[in-house]
């Protein structure tokens, strides 16, 4: 279950509730990608929730509402290239790999930037 949040009038936030208990497990959003010209989808869930299948949800559920209101703009995800969980769940979901970037240039922190693959 998704509850919508507005943070300082920017983009909704939505925290991510088991429908279960309640509980709010995480929370969702997007936020602009100047690398790509897209929209990131932000997806953080607490550590006691992981593996339970509230990011797969939550990551499959906002990139289709993205896609049917914004054709133009890609959806895509950004993940460090260690996080091999996440970019296990994000390929699994149907994003494909784009490519790497510089996230902060002078330092060495680096993203693997996802692109969701469009079904026909």
């Amino acid at each position: 279950e998704l509850k919508t949040y507005i943070l300082d009038g920017r983009l909704p936030y939505l925290m991510i509730d088991c429908a279960q208990s309640g509980e709010t497990v995480g929370y969702t959003g997007f936020i602009e990608n100047d690398e790509t010209g897209g929209m990131d989808i932000l997806i953080c869930i607490c550590p006691g929730s992981r593996r339970k299948g509230f990011a797969k949800e939550a990551l499959n559920l906002m990139a289709e509402k993205w896609e049917s209101h914004n054709s133009e703009k890609p959806v895509t995800i950004s993940t460090s290239p260690e996080n091999l969980k996440a970019i296990s769940l994000i390929e699994r979901c149907g994003f494909i790999f784009k490519k790497t970037y510089n996230k902060i240039p002078g330092f060495n922190f680096k993203m693997n930037v996802y692109v969701r693959n469009k079904r026909t």
